[in-house]
Formats: structure tokens, sequence, C-alpha cells
């Protein structure tokens, strides 16, 4: 996989004139192996260069821990002594951050080389902004490059929280960087939930004030067989989404309208669900009946 270095647009503002912020690289591994040194190298393949990578090894059992250690001393490299769930082990190592910008970086997933700088350039031009986020391209186990994943998305019209939650904006975890301020405002990660605390985070985040999205692909976010986005137990991201929903209700100052447009959209949410359920078991049912005959 090979990304071009983009050349600066007009406008574009460039960081040689700015103080350079310290950008806290958090990267959580559980058995990365496989794409490890990849995602590794596009951090060390950055325009970027202040920045550190906050390496929390989950328990691993394979050698992540020898390829992360090999990177030198730019890698604050930390182990648990048993596996947490994945909202647990963002909080550990978020625990050990020292920049003022957050990025996370899946440790399937790769930057293009510009990736940090062009988040960067966004925070210094306006300091209110909360996070930036970016596009990127799915990939697969062998690094064909497919299509963005919004591209079908009328990004022109993303500039608040409802707009992600209307338009199901896919916002790729790898893709997103964090003003720390703002991310202590709004605190750490739902350790209750098991497959929506990114969602969570994100709508926390997006409601604490303005967010960025720079329209075009600033990495790639890997889809394969054996990642934890594929594998999900669908049910139980359908009922965290429910829970997500009904905090924002609860938790945050809406209008009128705004309220009813949830309300409507939960309970959307839980007749899609419950419908997608009925249809999986009239197809197993078919199935047992036919494995039968």
């Amino acid at each position: 996989m090979v990304f071009e270095t983009r050349e600066k647009q007009e406008g574009v503002a460039n960081l040689d004139h700015l103080t350079e912020p310290l950008v806290s690289v958090v990267m959580n591994c559980y058995n990365a192996e496989k794409y490890l040194k990849k995602a590794m190298d596009s951090v060390f393949k950055q325009t970027y260069k202040n920045w550190e990578i906050i390496f929390f090894d989950n328990a691993s059992t394979d050698n992540s821990a020898e390829i992360a250690r090999s990177y030198g001393e730019k890698v604050k490299y930390y182990r648990s002594d048993k596996t947490y769930p994945l909202g647990d082990a963002r909080n550990l190592a978020l625990e050990k951050v020292n920049g003022e910008y957050i990025a996370f970086l899946d440790c399937d997933d790769v930057w293009n080389p510009e990736k940090l700088e062009r988040q960067t350039i966004e925070f210094e031009k306006d300091k209110d902004l909360g996070f930036v986020f970016s596009d990127a391209y799915y990939t697969d186990e062998t690094d064909n490059v497919g299509d963005r994943i919004l591209k079908y998305v009328d990004t022109s019209k993303i500039k608040g929280p409802f707009d992600i939650l209307k338009r199901g904006v896919l916002i790729v975890w790898s893709m997103i960087m964090i003003r720390k301020k703002i991310l202590d405002r709004v605190g750490l990660f739902n350790p209750e939930l098991m497959f929506c605390e990114d969602d969570d985070m994100i709508f926390k985040l997006a409601f604490e004030g303005p967010f960025k999205l720079i329209n075009e692909p600033l990495g790639c976010w890997r889809y394969h067989s054996t990642n934890l986005t594929s594998n999900i137990n669908f049910k139980m991201k359908k009922k965290e989404k429910v829970i997500v929903l009904r905090n924002i209700l609860e938790t945050k100052k809406l209008s009128i309208l705004e309220k009813i447009e949830l309300r409507l959209f939960i309970y959307k949410t839980i007749m899609t669900f419950e419908m997608v359920c009925k249809i999986f078991d009239k197809i197993r049912e078919y199935i047992f009946r036919w494995v039968k005959s």
C-alpha cells in the first residue's frame, strides 16, 4: 500500500511557522502482529514529527510486544496483566498521554503521511474545535484499497451531532484527533459498553462543541475476518446503540424538535432491530427444517 505525499493546496496553512504541540498517538493492541508493523510504520512516516506513541498491550500472546519495542524511545510501551474490554483498555492508555492533542490508531489501520499535520493545522486555526476527523479508504487483508467510506454521504451537511446521527456517518476511530482539554471535560470511555463505546464518545464530543471534517481520505480502515468490527454481536450492538441514544436524550440540552427527532430515531432503531431479528429467526427456522427433512 503506497500513499503519495499530498502537495500543499492553496489556502492550507503550513506548520513551519507554528509551535508544534505534542500529539499523543494511542495504540491499543491485542495479538495484532499481522498488521502492526504497517500501522506503526505509517506513524513514523508522518510529516508532522512532534508525537509520541502510547502503546497499550492488552496482554497479547503473540509477537506484538517485540514489534512495538523495536521502534525505540518514541514508543512508550505499557502492558496489562490481563485482557480488558476495549473501552477499559482505551481509558488505561489515556491515563499515560502527555499531548495537547490525542490521535488513535488501531493496529490494523494505516495513515497517510500528512494525516497528523493536516489535523493539527485545523486545531491551530480554530482554538474552539473539539475534534477533527477525516474520510478513509476501505482496505482488505491483502492491502487492496477500495472506495471512500463517506463516498455516498453528503458531507457538506455535516455540521453538528444530529447530522452525524441522521446521515449515518461512519467515523473511523483511527481517523479522529481530539483536543485533550475537551476530552477532559466529557470524561473517559464508558466501561459498561462493549460494542458502542466509540459511538458514545463521538456523540459526547460532538455535543460538547464544534468539530471539523476533512473531506478526503487520510488513511485506510482495514476490514478483515478477524477484527472486532466484523465479528460483533449484532443484537448487543443494537441494544447498546439504543442505550447511547437514550443517554443523549436524558443528559443533553435539546430543543423540543430535537427531542422528537431523537425519539423517532430510537424507535426506528428498535423497530429495525426487531425486524432483522425476525428475519434471522425465520431463516434459522427454515434451515433447521431443511436439515431435518
